[in-house]
């Protein structure tokens, strides 16, 4: 009789002060991953002083979830220990996915650079190009030419961490998805958990954000669909299962 392999665990790190948010992007994830409820375990940085190492040993894959109205250039009361669990996850070998907020921690905690664009934060529909990189990773290597991510951030990473490669670039030459080759680290500058729709949902949770009726119309106007960054974090997923 054929017994189907266990469900890998996931821990997702979140960086949420909004518990309504926090709640949204755990959502969010179990939704996007197909995980069942009882194999992702989430922790929120900003509610403690540490991640026990028995919550990473309990994963097989750690997620990092985005941030709204935090940044990645900051020092907060978490930063130098999260980058160093970051660091030390990479150096064991555990797979690890940062998304938005996400992608800028591991990018920092490895040696890359950040740099904050002017203006406000851009939410909306942007298309990226894949590199030929993307076709030699199994997240990434279904990517099409364009593809249409969700995007909202300000940050964005002025250069990569050494070893690491650029798997998607925006019109702009900018990098916004990474991998480092050989090893199960992967970030996207833009969101892999959410559809268009709990973008939405995510925002009138957090108005605070976009305050403006015309703009949160406008927004909405300009979302549709975005299959391919759709299937970033499933992919991940399956990849745990060795």
């Amino acid at each position: 009789m054929h017994v189907p392999a266990p469900s890998p665990r996931l821990l997702l790190i979140q960086n949420r002060a909004e518990k309504l948010v926090a709640m949204h992007e755990r959502q969010c994830v179990l939704e996007r991953s197909g995980l069942d409820l009882t194999a992702l375990d989430s922790v929120n940085v900003t509610a403690v002083e540490g991640i026990p190492r028995e919550r990473y040993d309990a994963a097989d894959g750690v997620v990092i979830g985005a941030s709204v109205g935090s940044s990645a250039l900051d020092d907060e009361p978490f930063t130098s220990w999260l980058l160093e669990d970051v660091r030390r996850l990479v150096e064991g070998g555990v797979p690890l996915l940062g998304c938005c907020w996400g992608a800028q921690v591991i990018a920092r905690a490895l040696g890359g650079e950040l740099a904050r664009d002017p203006g406000p934060i851009e939410f909306g529909i942007r298309e990226l190009e894949p590199t030929p990189a993307a076709q030699d990773s199994p997240v990434f290597d279904h990517l099409v030419d364009p593809f249409p991510v969700l995007a909202g951030h300000r940050d964005r990473i002025a250069s990569l961490p050494p070893g690491a490669v650029a798997v998607a670039t925006g019109d702009d030459g900018t990098e916004q998805a990474f991998t480092l080759p050989g090893q199960a680290v992967h970030g996207t500058l833009f969101h892999v958990e959410m559809t268009p729709t709990q973008l939405l949902e995510r925002l009138g949770n957090a108005r605070q954000f976009m305050p403006d009726d015309r703009e949160f119309e406008a927004l909405e106007s300009r979302l549709r669909p975005t299959p391919e960054a759709a299937r970033i974090l499933p992919r991940f997923v399956t990849s745990l299962r060795g």
